[in-house]
């Protein structure tokens, strides 16, 4: 019995730790999604205003200037905060979790299957979603590398 409720207490810990990463990246993913989008839209608006307040109003220089520098901003904190790139990075890895999830639930696939003992099943489960969250790095690594080539 006690192997029996030692396994459960692992695979339990192990669920929650793949559901806390899951919740996480899917937080962080929806976060980075409405940061990209709210200002892209708001950088398209703001430079789209610019010309019309330009040619069709009196406003001081200061006012009419004010929506291309603040799409100007908008554009930058996007380059520095990597809102698409954290998104869809983020969106990935959430997904991928999820697949190895079901995967090991519905016991689908050769890591999980019915040939496979259920602490052979359990170590693979926990090693896979480590891999992934490590790919979710690495795809980091490499586009700081690509950015900042040494």
């Amino acid at each position: 019995m006690d192997e029996f409720e030692d396994f459960q207490s692992r695979q339990s810990k192990a669920l929650e730790y793949c559901k806390k990463r899951m919740d996480w990246y899917g937080k962080s993913r929806d976060r980075n999604r409405t940061a990209f989008q709210i200002s892209q839209g708001m950088a398209l608006t703001l430079s789209g205003v610019t010309p019309v307040l330009i040619l069709w109003s009196d406003l001081p220089k200061t006012i009419q200037a004010l929506p291309a520098a603040l799409a100007a901003i908008l554009t930058g904190l996007n380059g520095i905060f990597h809102w698409r790139n954290n998104y869809i990075i983020f969106a990935y890895t959430w997904n991928n979790l999820a697949n190895e999830k079901i995967k090991y639930v519905t016991m689908a696939t050769e890591d999980y299957g019915p040939k496979v003992d259920k602490e052979n099943a359990l170590s693979n489960f926990v090693s896979n979603i480590d891999k992934h969250i490590v790919n979710e790095v690495q795809e980091w690594r490499a586009i700081r590398n690509k950015e900042n080539p040494k």
